[in-house]
Order: C-alpha cells, then structure tokens, then sequence
C-alpha cells in the first residue's frame, strides 16, 4: 500500500473501532469542508493536533479524549453542508478544463488579485474533480497556499505556488490535465468582500485565458472520465454547457463518478431538476435510455423517483422508453405506482407502447388498483384499455 494512503485507511479503521459510519469512497466530501472550515477560522493548528491525536490513539482513548466530535462530524455526510453552512457561506462556483499552464495561471489570479486587494483573511476553496474534493486557501498575510487532502497525510500543510503546481495533478490522479470545480466560500461576516475578491478574479486580464472555452478543452477528458460538460452541468451552469456542446463537448461522455458508474450529464441533470440543461442536452444528441452501471438507473426512471413530471414528459418526448427496467426489475411506471402519484402514472400511459413488458405492468397495476384503490376514474379508464 502506498504511504500516503497510510493515514486515510488508519482513519477509517479508528471511525469503525468506535462503531461511526464510514463511507469509504466519500469521505473526501467531509474531510475537505470541515478543513476548509479550519482554514477560514484560524485554528488549523487545533485542527491538525486533533487529527494527528485520531492517528496515534487508542478508541478507548478517543472517547475520552474530546476529539471524538471531529470523528462524528466526519460521519455526516448526509448533514456536513448544512453544518458547514452554519458558519460559512458559498460565494461563487467556476469550472474548467486545466492543462498545468492554465491551471498555473488560475491560481496566479488568484494570488494577484488577493494581494491587489488586501484580503483581510485566508481564501478558502473546495476543490474538486468528479471524484475527489480537497480544502485549498489561500493565505495573503503569509503569501502561502492551505492544503487539505484526505488522501494525503490528512493535515493541513502550507505549500508554495510551486510545490502546489507540482503536486495538485497527482493530487487529482492526473497527469496533463484535470477538470475541477473551484467553490470559494467565506465566513458570513466577509461575504460582501469575498463576493467583491471573486468579481474581481473575474476581471483580471488572464481570466479568459485561464477559463476559454476551446475546442480542445471543450473535449478533454481526464483521468477519472471528468470533464468541463460534467461539471458545467453539475453546476448547473446553462450558458457554458451551450458553449462547450457547440466546440464539440460530447454529450453522452460517461464519467466515472464514485468509481465506476458510468455517469452521463443527462442524469445528472435530472438529478438536479435542471430542465433547460435536459433540453439542450437531449437535442445536442444525449441517449434518453442510457443506463448508468449502478443499478441501471436510467433518466426516466430517476425522473419519475424524483416526481418531476415536466422532467419525465420532456424525456419522453424525446424517445425515452417508459417500459425499460432498472437492474432490479423496476420500471418508471412502478416506481410511479409505489409512490401512489397518479400524476406521474397517466404521463406514463400517455407514452406507453403496447409490448409484453407493459402487459405484465399493468397487471401489477392492477394488483396495487386493488390493494389500494387510488386510481381516479380516468386513471381507470387509461389502464383498461386493450393492447
């Protein structure tokens, strides 16, 4: 095992000797926003002596120790950002393709326009590709970058720009070129300057060389399947995914989210509910019937989960198949009925082709028509109707 994973897997042993939650694959996404907190209170210190304590101690002696409140903090994934939000605001989210030149670049705007300004306190940052995300500040007092890496040694260390550049790919699992979200949050307190520090990032002459939208960048993939669509669409970032479709972005580009999904930006832009995205995805050619490898969720199916019916007739009109089954053998129209929304289940009829499989539906319709009688009388009369 290489060394520098060494640190990470002793965290998650320690987590699980006192009977937390792990998730090893996410973890990243609650390490880096409690170190990014760290950062923007000044106690990186504290931060790192309760994490080199987590490291070294028994269980028994965590639990007496007061530093077990970190461990629990590292177990709420699900809660993480509403605590983060408590003590911290989002300012702003940019994304982009970064060959190392323009990556340099990125962060010499930033640099420059910290100590044109005089920022009063250390920039902090999420910075993360599909499938990782580290705590990076900035400190303009000190003239040093913050780094929180969960994959790394866990504490927070300073770097130059130049030792930052030299690692930040590898950091990323990537060697020329990486794409990244950077997501700078501030104390509620500072949000009118970080938003001012942020608008003039935006206004520095290398800001367009830093973010042009090419068409090679536009193409780029990186080592874990990310590319600038992915993000633009996570982001829900309307004008760059128009932009990046019309320098050739590819929208049925699969992204290796969490390991090994096989994530298209169609999907993700009905998890989000972002229907304009779906539209001009869908007709720059994205496949409505593409099954992600986990689970086979397909856009429709998680359309109609979700209950998002303008989603769902907007996938349907566009080819998406009601009667295609997830792995489990649960179809968009089963997964309606179990929710009981009779509004989803007549959309779903609207557009229903007669084929075996929706014969063997409707008899599970049927079931649950008996089981629970919520099916209104025109409901009835759709179902009823012969092949």
């Amino acid at each position: 095992m290489p060394a520098f994973l060494n640190a990470h897997q002793l965290l998650i042993k320690k987590m699980k000797d006192l009977g937390l939650r792990v998730d090893e694959l996410g973890m990243c996404y609650v390490y880096a926003p409690l170190a990014m907190e760290a950062m923007q209170a000044h106690v990186v210190k504290t931060f790192n002596q309760h994490l080199s304590l987590i490291l070294t101690a028994s269980a028994a002696d965590l639990e007496c120790s007061g530093v077990s409140d970190l461990l629990e903090d590292m177990e709420s994934f699900d809660e993480i950002r509403e605590k983060i939000q408590r003590s911290l605001v989002p300012i702003d989210i940019v994304e982009g393709s970064y060959p190392q030149a323009e990556l340099a670049t990125y962060l010499r705007i930033i640099r420059e326009t910290a100590l044109k300004m005089r920022y009063p306190k250390t920039i902090t940052f999420l910075l993360g590709s599909v499938d990782h995300v580290v705590a990076l500040g900035y400190n303009p007092q000190k003239n040093c970058w913050l780094l929180g890496d969960i994959t790394s040694s866990l504490l927070i260390k300073e770097w130059t720009e130049a030792a930052l550049l030299a690692n930040i790919m590898p950091i990323f699992f990537c060697e020329h070129h990486v794409s990244l979200s950077t997501e700078m949050w501030a104390a509620h307190e500072d949000e009118k300057i970080a938003e001012e520090f942020f608008a003039a990032c935006r206004l520095h002459p290398l800001w367009k060389i830093a973010h042009a939208i090419t068409p090679e960048r536009a193409q780029e993939i990186d080592a874990s399947g990310g590319s600038w669509l992915y993000l633009a669409v996570e982001n829900g970032h309307l004008e760059d995914v128009e932009t990046l479709l019309e320098n050739g972005a590819n929208p049925n580009q699969i992204c290796l989210r969490n390991g090994d999904e096989g994530v298209r930006p169609l999907l993700i832009a009905v998890e989000r509910g972002y229907h304009r995205i779906a539209t001009i995805l869908l007709e720059a050619g994205a496949d409505p019937n593409h099954a992600c490898q986990w689970m086979g969720a397909t856009p429709l199916y998680t359309a109609t989960a979700l209950g998002d019916s303008e989603m769902m007739v907007l996938l349907l009109k566009k080819g998406a198949n009601p009667n295609q089954p997830v792995d489990e053998g649960m179809t968009p129209m089963m997964a309606a009925v179990e929710l009981g929304d009779l509004k989803k289940i007549k959309v779903l009829l609207e557009h229903e082709e007669r084929t075996p499989s929706s014969l063997m539906q409707h008899s599970f319709l049927n079931k649950a028509h008996q089981d629970n009688n919520t099916l209104d009388s025109a409901a009835k009369q759709n179902f009823n109707r012969a092949p």
